[in-house]
């Protein structure tokens, strides 16, 4: 027969047990921001989450958005809209398209949206990690280039891109939650810091590929804290960066500790200022070059390749998002559950 004192022991071990468990189920994520697009009629305009950015980047001095990409955005319904999947569901729609008799510089054609000055988000007090969420497919293509990505809200003027509070691309950050290319095989989550692009003393990019099966349904996010930014494919982690806390110089670790040259910059800069979301589909671009010759070197795909992309109705070039959203945990250290 148990003894009073040794069931009252006993009834003590077990509530500190259940201590650490109890506490986690309080960890749990709560809704920040979401789209799931099934709420209106455009994806952007009046009093849309989203904006649509246009033109071929020549409006932000960056022609060809800075990579050599061959596409003008617009806000067409070609190339952005809503379509209904059943059930009272939309999902939104990016398609590139090609037309041979628009004039040279116009015959490419897509969509790229941001939330820049309606949402944006870091971690805080409140929500020490963050998640950055989105489900969406993609239609494999060679010169396809779909992402998801976020870059800083801080901009400098309404007409600057990829600035912010510590300066121009690349002093301000930039994140890449999942970019695909060509066929779609893999996944890839990257960082930019450090200096500005023509002047980069530190590791400029952090960056990670995993396998992925084209033309399917995934699920892509980043789980960001103060000093730590995770990648996850369908809920699983391929990869995680982590701060420099200050430290800006080349590092012989893989991946590279973050950090920006900016005088203003803090231990955990650039990552430590708001972000705002984008989603994009360009067409060729230095991302979608490819090893031609088998010696190494990356090179642009030919126009004719580039056209096969386009070449069946039946599988236009797309884009296709179920939804989008941001939730955020009160965790507190990297050993932390949210759930």
């Amino acid at each position: 027969m148990v003894s009073a004192a040794l069931a009252c022991a006993l009834l003590g071990l077990l509530l500190l047990a259940a201590a650490p468990a109890a506490a986690q189920k309080k960890k749990r994520w709560v809704t920040i921001w979401e789209d799931r697009f099934s709420d209106r009629q455009a994806p952007t305009g009046g009093n849309s989450k989203w904006i649509a950015q246009l033109g071929n980047g020549g409006d932000y001095y960056i022609p060809g958005w800075g990579n050599d990409e061959l596409q003008v955005y617009t806000s067409d319904a070609s190339n952005l809209r809503l379509e209904s999947v059943g059930g009272g569901k939309k999902n939104l729609v990016i398609e590139a398209k090609y037309n041979p008799a628009a004039p040279e510089g116009l015959r490419f054609t897509s969509a790229r949206i941001r939330t820049y000055s309606r949402f944006s988000v870091a971690p805080g007090p409140v929500h020490r990690r963050v998640r950055i969420e989105a489900r969406f497919k993609a239609t494999p293509g060679w010169g396809l280039w779909p992402a998801f990505w976020m870059l800083p809200e801080g901009a400098t003027s309404a007409i600057s891109s990829g600035s912010g509070i510590y300066g121009e691309w690349a002093t301000s950050g930039e994140i890449d939650i999942a970019e695909l290319r060509n066929q779609m095989q893999l996944n890839i989550g990257s960082l930019h810091f450090g200096g500005q692009y023509n002047w980069n003393p530190a590791n400029l990019l952090a960056s990670y590929d995993t396998p992925h099966a084209p033309n399917a349904w995934h699920t892509y996010a980043i789980e960001w804290e103060a000093n730590r930014i995770r990648w996850f494919l369908d809920g699983q982690p391929f990869y995680a960066a982590f701060s420099g806390e200050g430290t800006c110089k080349p590092s012989p670790i893989n991946p590279p500790l973050w950090c920006s040259t900016a005088p203003n910059a803090g231990p955990n800069s650039p990552f430590d200022q708001p972000f705002h979301i984008l989603l994009n589909l360009a067409v060729g671009g230095r991302f979608t070059y490819v090893d031609q010759n088998g010696d190494g070197k990356l090179e642009p795909l030919p126009l004719q390749t580039i056209l096969t992309s386009f070449s069946n109705p039946a599988a236009p070039p797309q884009l296709r998002v179920e939804y989008v959203r941001v939730l955020g945990c009160p965790a507190t250290s990297f050993d932390d559950v949210c759930a």
